[in-house]
């Protein structure tokens, strides 16, 4: 009886040891991927730092815009921020150069040709392929696209033939304008997120925004109806797409050029 007594409390301790293994097992792999991850992290901020690169801070909250995401970028002396006025906004080049800066594990902060880096930058924030977007320091005032000269427009249809239009017809370049301005808010027959393939944009150039073009959203609609939006806020989930957009009915003499090629 006194041997099977201890032989089972060998047994407990030789449990519990296996156990406490276990646990500091688990608890160093932990720690060697944190350290991992913290040197990763440092090490880019070391790169940034030797190439006279800043280092950014990348914070995401509820843009006061409903519906819309508020990405800000920040140094010590500056932010930048994305926001419902910086949706409309894309890049007149895919990779924009020179690199000035990273932020979290090695994003690319870059500065956009035309542009000062005082005014407007770019950061990547795609994961495996580049996706960049602008980003304006918080201390230029937003695009005024409602009083801009803009000299050229080009779109790209959606559908299988991927038709490009382009114009430089002022009274087709005003009716954009003048359908985001003027127009009254129309809800599509068909939701855009249930019909993602008939979204374009249309981008518009000025000479007063040099090296980025305003290209407000376009919806083809099923029914034949074809809607303009200043931008549109995209948000997909595990659950459902949810697309966010002020959208009005183009005017006809644009509708014509839209559907006309």
């Amino acid at each position: 009886m006194l041997f099977q007594a201890r032989k089972g409390m060998s047994k407990k301790k030789w449990i519990i040891a296996l156990a406490a293994a276990v646990a500091l097992g688990f608890m160093a792999v932990v720690l060697v991927g944190f350290g991992v991850i913290i040197g990763f992290f440092m090490g880019h901020q070391a790169v940034a730092a030797r190439e006279g690169q800043s280092v950014f801070q990348c914070n995401q909250t509820a843009s006061a815009h409903a519906g819309y995401r508020l990405t800000t970028l920040t140094t010590p002396s500056d932010t930048y921020v994305n926001d419902y006025e910086e949706q409309g906004l894309q890049l007149m080049t895919v990779e924009p150069r020179p690199v000035i800066g990273r932020y979290g594990l090695g994003g690319k902060v870059c500065a956009i040709p035309g542009q000062p880096s005082t005014a407007y930058i770019a950061a990547d924030v795609g994961s495996e392929m580049p996706a960049y977007e602008v980003f304006r320091n918080s201390k230029q005032p937003a695009f005024n696209w409602q009083g801009a000269t803009f000299g050229e427009m080009q779109i790209t249809l959606p559908g299988t033939g991927r038709t490009v239009l382009r114009s430089k017809d002022p009274q087709l370049l005003a009716a954009v304008i003048r359908t985001l301005r003027e127009g009254a808010t129309a809800q599509p027959a068909t939701a855009v997120a249930g019909n993602m393939n008939g979204l374009s944009t249309i981008c518009l150039y000025s000479e007063q925004l040099p090296g980025l073009a305003f290209c407000p959203s376009v919806y083809f609609d099923p029914d034949g109806s074809i809607y303009l939006s200043e931008n549109i806020s995209i948000q997909p989930s595990k659950a459902i797409t949810t697309v966010t957009a002020r959208w009005v009915v183009v005017d006809r003499k644009l509708a014509e050029w839209l559907t006309t090629h």
